[in-house]
């Protein structure tokens, strides 16, 4: 499947290339008018975008929702998953370097049972 950006501009370029009309150029593709012809009315969300950046540089422990907290006492009172969405694409690396960190850190604790019960396990073995 093709993204619908790419859907757009293979329109415009049969269109400017071979001049033909739109509907014959959605019929070349198989591609519904509406795809083609769709403009997103998501508002701009610029100073939000903006202001989030400023607050995780100034407080980098803080996550998302406490952000989230922050904003709203500023009166920029927004949806959770919206703001998850922004603060994710910011975050300096993707998602699979916490993934990792956090397998380690679950490993580690796994570990640190393992060897309390090695030593119970031994206490009562030897009796010390």
């Amino acid at each position: 499947m093709v993204r619908p950006v790419v859907q757009r501009q293979t329109v415009a370029y049969l269109r400017a290339t071979f001049g033909v009309s739109e509907r014959r150029a959605y019929s070349v593709l198989k591609v519904h008018r509406r795809t083609i012809r769709y403009r997103s009315r998501r508002p701009d969300d610029g100073a939000l975008r903006q202001r989030l950046r400023e607050l995780a540089s100034e407080r980098r422990r803080f996550g998302y929702r406490r952000l989230g907290c922050l904003l709203a006492r500023e009166g920029m009172a927004v949806n959770h998953k919206k703001l998850l969405r922004i603060y994710r694409k910011r975050q300096p690396f993707p998602a699979f370097f916490l993934f990792f960190r956090r397998l380690a850190a679950a490993f580690l604790r796994f570990a640190m049972r393992l060897r309390a019960y090695c030593i119970g396990i031994s206490s009562m073995v030897w009796g010390s």
